[in-house]
């Protein structure tokens, strides 16, 4: 009996108190933060395995709750949700666009997000046209840094050669045109089939 009014008269004092016991922990805290986040440090690097397997535990014990619960609170909230997103992305389209343009890559295969691309040089490497739409081509999937900033004609360009149009294929290509241009000069009838 005793243990029991020892617990409510904790209870009481608790709520009672609340206030003053807050300041009386966050005063605490800050005359002792570096010592107790050096505590709370050299704990992670012990136990780094314990809590590691912990979080798992708990990711897959609460996964389809937490799943379920997100998906009621988009539903419930939708409206709100796409009003937010898309002030959001109103207000910072440039900053948006800016991090895909050098953070994001989309090829024919997939699409590749958190890269570091070359810093945008806003003309094409290889024209040098100012103020069109710029590509990213790039050869080296294992190093995104490996890339050059393109218009789109220069990107098909070098996707060509890229894909194995070596320099024979290309000389014979011009020959071919210069033959063509002599062809259509001259007058010469164009053959039917």
């Amino acid at each position: 009996m005793e243990e029991l009014a020892r617990k409510e008269y904790d209870k009481n004092y608790y709520q009672n108190n609340k206030e003053k016991r807050s300041k009386q922990s966050r005063d605490y805290y800050l005359k002792n933060k570096e010592k107790i986040l050096k505590c709370c440090e050299e704990y992670r690097l012990k136990n780094r395995d314990k809590i590691n397997e912990y979080f798992r535990n708990h990711y897959q014990k609460y996964k389809e709750k937490r799943a379920e619960y997100i998906k009621k609170y988009y539903q419930k909230n939708k409206k709100d949700i796409l009003k937010k997103q898309n002030e959001y992305h109103k207000t910072n389209i440039e900053k948006i666009t800016a991090h895909n343009r050098n953070h994001t890559l989309s090829t024919n295969e997939k699409t590749f997000h958190g890269i570091n691309k070359r810093e945008y040089t806003g003309f094409c490497e290889i024209c040098n046209k100012k103020n069109v739409k710029l590509e990213y081509h790039h050869w080296n999937d294992e190093n995104f840094l490996e890339g050059i900033w393109v218009c789109q004609r220069c990107h098909w360009f070098v996707e060509g050669i890229d894909s194995g149009c070596d320099e024979k294929s290309l000389k014979k290509y011009l020959g071919l045109k210069q033959k063509i241009r002599r062809e259509q000069n001259n007058g010469k009838p164009k053959k039917q089939d």
